[in-house]
């Protein structure tokens, strides 16, 4: 089966909620390369990931997650991202030259790897209950 790319006419659709710091990343990428896509909202926040409507389309129920024709990309991180690059050739163009890409490709793991990994940390200190896949606690301070 032939793949639908975005150069032969497909259309990307991306699955995800603004919340979401790799749901941003990848609609920022598309919309600086100027590619077209349509975007569906799912709230993480009433658990809508979870729920049947969404499982069905993604049985991992993670987000981000894009369908390109045929392809559905599940997962995350920088394989979203050189996926998007080797489909796209208006993400190729703009923003993975040929002459920087390795030292692009470099950069992107060792963010992932390090910066990414302490971010979150630091989120989950600051950022309480439901965001965090808890509940939410509220005290009163008296």
């Amino acid at each position: 089966m032939e793949r639908l790319s975005v150069a032969k006419g497909g259309k990307i659709v991306v699955w995800g909620d603004h919340f979401n710091s790799e749901t941003r990343a990848i609609l920022s990428i598309l919309e600086i390369a100027g590619v077209h896509y349509d975007f569906r909202m799912v709230n993480t926040l009433e658990d809508q990931h979870k729920g049947e409507a969404y499982r069905h389309v993604n049985p991992s129920c993670t987000i981000p997650m894009f369908e390109n024709g045929n392809d559905k990309i599940i997962g995350g991180g920088v394989a979203n991202i050189l996926y998007l690059s080797g489909a796209c050739h208006q993400v190729a163009e703009k923003l993975f030259p040929e002459h920087e890409r390795a030292e692009i490709e470099k950069l992107l793991n060792w963010f992932y790897m390090k910066m990414r990994t302490e971010t979150q940390r630091l989120i989950k200190l600051i950022v309480p209950g439901k965001v965090q896949g808890g509940k939410m606690v509220i005290t009163s301070a008296s």
